[in-house]
C-alpha cells in the first residue's frame, strides 16, 4: 500500500484546512444552520448504501424443493435487469437476529419485493411483515393457484404498494410488467416524500 509521508499528509491537511476556512468565511451571511458543510458531505457517507437500495430486490416465498429452482429462476431473471435480487435463504444470519428479524430488516434495505405465492410456507407470515412495512411488492401468482386466501386482500383493502401479477406456467411471464409497475411506484413515493421533506430539496 502507498504510503504518506508527513510533509505530504501536512500540505493535504493544510489545504482541507484553508478550502474549510473559505467555505465558512463565504457562509457567514447565510442564516440557515447546517450540520455539514456541503451538500455533497452530506451524501458521501451514506452514497454506497444509497446505491445499494436503488438495486436490492428481496424475493420472498417457499424455498425448498421444488418451489426453490422457480425462486432462483426469477432470481437470474431480476439480476439480467441489474438488480441486486437476493433470496433471504441465501443471505448470512446474525446470532441476535431472529428469522422474523432478519426478514424484517431484509425488506426495509430492499427498493421492492417480489413474493412467489405458491404453497404455504413461511412467506405467508412473511407477507404481514412486507404489508405492515409498506414496501412495495410485486405478488406472483399462478392463475386460478395460491396459498391461501389470507394473502390477495390488499387491493380490497386499497394497500395500492402492493400487487398481484398472475402468469399461467413460467412465474418469469409477468416479471417485466411487475418490474414497470414497481419503478413508477417506487419513482412516485420518492417524488412525494422528497416534496413533503423540504430539506431533501
Amino acid at each position: 500500500m502507498h504510503e504518506i509521508g508527513h510533509g505530504q499528509f501536512s500540505h493535504r491537511f493544510e489545504n482541507v484546512f484553508q478550502k474549510k476556512k473559505k467555505k465558512k468565511k463565504e457562509r457567514k451571511s447565510v442564516q440557515k444552520p447546517d450540520l455539514l458543510e456541503t451538500k455533497k458531505e452530506k451524501f458521501d457517507m451514506v452514497v454506497d448504501l444509497e446505491e445499494g437500495l436503488q438495486k436490492n430486490v428481496i424475493i420472498l416465498g417457499k424455498d425448498t424443493e421444488p418451489e426453490i429452482h422457480d425462486l432462483i429462476k426469477i432470481q437470474n431473471y431480476l439480476k439480467t435487469k441489474n438488480y441486486n435480487a437476493l433470496l433471504i435463504k441465501q443471505i448470512p444470519d446474525i446470532d441476535v437476529h431472529s428469522n422474523e428479524e432478519k426478514v424484517r430488516l431484509w425488506v426495509m434495505l430492499s427498493k421492492f419485493v417480489v413474493m412467489y405465492d405458491t404453497n404455504p410456507s413461511g412467506h405467508i407470515f412473511e407477507y404481514s411483515i412486507v404489508r405492515d412495512s409498506t414496501r412495495i411488492t410485486a405478488i406472483l401468482r399462478k392463475k386460478n393457484t395460491g396459498s391461501t386466501f389470507m394473502i390477495g386482500d390488499h387491493g380490497i383493502l386499497g394497500h395500492d404498494f402492493m400487487k398481484t401479477f398472475e402468469f399461467n406456467q413460467d412465474p418469469v411471464e409477468p416479471l417485466d410488467d411487475a418490474i414497470k409497475w414497481a419503478e413508477r411506484s417506487s419513482a412516485k413515493r420518492a417524488k412525494e416524500f422528497n416534496e413533503k421533506y423540504h430539506w431533501r430539496k
